[in-house]
């Protein structure tokens, strides 16, 4: 049976794990693994359409060979022009 320690040591585990994934920087050609069609790239990902233009400046950053942190600085740090 689980205890919430338990649940909370393996959550954490799990989400440094994806996080040190996220964050490895690899933003090189597109890769597919043909067993499973699953095709392996980088992504940026709005929810409001306001963050369009912010993911615009992320992905200029992922297109030019940048790392995917600099491309979320880049994301964060735009600023919409009045």
């Amino acid at each position: 049976m689980t205890n919430r320690r338990n649940f909370l040591k393996t959550t954490a585990l799990a989400t440094a794990g994806v996080a040190f994934q996220a964050f490895n920087g690899k933003s090189d050609e597109t890769e597919m693994d043909i067993n499973s069609g699953k095709v392996n790239k980088p992504i940026v990902l709005s929810t409001w359409n306001f963050g369009l233009q912010a993911n615009e400046a992320a992905w200029e950053v992922l297109k030019n060979k940048g790392r995917a942190l600099d491309a979320v600085e880049a994301g964060v740090k735009f600023q919409k022009e009045m």
